[in-house]
């Protein structure tokens, strides 16, 4: 049972998601045990104006008495709720950088008192989602918990959340689809779920440390009409098409998987926004729309796989004799491991060998490196993928390694995967940029850059999304004009001086032009593109001297 005086719940309500760029607007903190309860509203400081009142009901009215927290006041708040010695409830990402980004901006102590534990981390759920209802609102509707309203206070909001921590009993629940379960040990675990679901993998501490090495045994070009839809219909059709080739006989797995499902409890169903298209085959692996609005996407699809069967003769052909020994093919083959409570099914199998169908883009084999290798069975394992770039079917011989070697092949694979990513993205965006990747450690890590013009360096700290790179990303010091509220220069105390600067402009249509120290700022008006310096003091009540004239008249 969850003892109540273990624990504290925390939330804040924002101005947006960005906890260096978008204000902390209220901080509550409940106590499930005493029903104490802290809140307090924050003035603005970086933004002009609120921008999530339909969200959280907190308007700039709301603001208007409100006052930034003191030392005193943090100090207090972590003895009256003695924050040190209990656990702090938050659910999702949101409120520890926000909290933290606060107190640091307004050089209060404190923070390390606050041990934070999001129980969102509890919930084992795909990376490959297609939306995002794992909401505490949606949870909470499945658990039957009231309160539950479209706007959301730090009050309603902190209690919701310690009502949904004593439902989940500080267990793991694990979302099927949009089913929610009760995770348990009874559950046999599908080995393809080790890759998607990052948290459960994070927990499966008894598998062996593995990892697979690829050799390409042999290639078929494929037709240009053979084209990649942008849903997993993609994959339903092609590896539908062909197991026909290949003359595979299903098994029949449904009652025991059936029975695993059972072993889990059923707790509701989330919401769902997305739309499938249910689909069946024929026996030449051709799809057939059951909705009569999908019929005529599924001909498309039909139309486009049509030369499959004649594109992949020959690499059916090899497989059916080198690989399978041209004895009677397998479908869906259930392997079973008991040892590790992991479960496979076989795409196409026999004694003989076993290949699994990849088609979809940029294939790395040790992304599915537990489901190739618990198939297996120690029996030759292949994989049979579509390379879109090349438009050609491929055949890969899989190898495993383990241990040691299997932790330096990860490493050698996660960084020849990351030197390549960079490398497309330099010849893509950042040469017509006159810009050089000198550190990259992927799309959602900060990265460092040399101007190839000015020769200096400095830090993007964005996800590097084609928006970014189209409309925000330029070298800051040949193009000043650029960087309000979308650069943030090497060093940390620039960092924190430029930040300085945009929370006293506000939302004003006012650039930072450039700085060199707090007498020395220029600004930029968006409206009149005229530059002019002011100092630090003189930001809060600065305006444009020019549109300032203009009005007067």
């Amino acid at each position: 049972m969850i003892n109540k005086q273990d624990y504290l719940v925390l939330d804040v309500e924002t101005n947006g998601l960005n906890s260096n760029k978008d204000d902390l607007l209220s901080l509550t903190i409940y106590d499930p045990h005493s029903e104490n309860l802290f809140n307090k509203f924050l003035p603005l400081h970086l933004n002009y104006d609120v921008y999530t009142t339909q969200f959280n009901g907190i308007t700039k009215d709301t603001l208007k008495e409100a006052t930034h927290l003191t030392q005193e006041e943090v100090t207090r708040l972590i003895y009256d709720f003695d924050i040190k010695n209990k656990t702090v409830l938050i659910y999702g990402n949101l409120d520890k950088p926000f909290l933290e980004a606060y107190l640091k901006r307004h050089k209060l102590k404190g923070f390390s008192a606050f041990n934070i534990f999001n129980f969102k981390s509890l919930i084992f759920s795909s990376s490959f989602r297609l939306e995002n209802n794992i909401t505490k609102d949606n949870l909470c509707k499945i658990f039957n918990i009231d309160g539950v309203s479209k706007t959301h206070s730090g009050i309603s909001d902190c209690i919701l959340e310690w009502k949904l921590f004593e439902k989940i009993n500080n267990e793991n629940l694990i979302v099927i689809g949009n089913n929610v379960y009760r995770f348990n040990k009874n559950y046999i675990i599908p080995a393809s779920y080790i890759g998607l679901y990052k948290k459960l993998a994070l927990s499966l501490t008894h598998l062996p440390k593995i990892a697979c090495k690829s050799t390409l045994i042999k290639s078929a070009r494929l037709h240009n009409d053979i084209i990649r839809f942008g849903s997993n219909i993609t994959g339903v059709s092609i590896e539908s098409k062909l197991e026909t080739f290949f003359n595979a006989k299903k098994v029949d797995s449904t009652k025991f998987l059936s029975k695993n499902i059972q072993s889990l409890e059923y707790v509701g169903t989330l919401p769902t926004t997305v739309e499938s298209i249910p689909v069946l085959t024929d026996n030449q692996g051709n799809l057939i729309a059951t909705n009569e609005k999908d019929a005529s996407l599924v001909k498309v699809i039909n139309s486009a796989y049509a030369k499959l069967q004649e594109d992949a003769a020959d690499m059916v052909s090899y497989i059916k004799k080198e690989i399978f020994k041209s004895e009677q093919i397998l479908s869906q083959e259930l392997v079973v491991n008991e040892k590790d409570n992991v479960l496979a099914l076989c795409d196409l199998s026999n004694q003989n060998a076993v290949v699994e169908i990849k088609t979809g883009h940029k294939i790395d084999v040790n992304d599915f490196k537990y489901q190739l290798f618990y198939q297996s069975r120690e029996r030759p394992c292949y994989m049979l993928t579509i390379n879109w770039q090349n438009l050609t079917l491929d055949l890969l011989k899989i190898n495993f390694v383990f241990d040691d070697e299997a932790e330096n092949l990860i490493k050698e694979s996660k960084n020849s995967k990351l030197k390549q990513e960079a490398d497309e993205l330099q010849r893509e965006h950042f040469d017509k940029k006159n810009l050089t990747i000198i550190e990259y450690k992927g799309k959602t890590c900060n990265s460092k850059f040399k101007c190839n013009i000015c020769n200096k360096t400095f830090a993007m700290k964005r996800n590097l999304t084609r928006e970014t790179i189209s409309y925000f990303l330029h070298c800051p010091y040949c193009n000043p004009q650029n960087t309000p509220e979308r650069y943030e220069k090497l060093e940390e105390k620039d960092y924190d001086f430029h930040w300085e600067i945009q929370g006293k402009l506000g939302r004003r249509r006012i650039l930072i032009y450039n700085w060199i120290t707090k007498n020395e700022i220029y600004l930029k008006c968006k409206k009149c593109d005229i530059v002019w310096q002011e100092t630090i003091k003189s930001l809060e009540a600065c305006r444009c001297p020019s549109c300032s004239k203009r009005k007067k008249h």
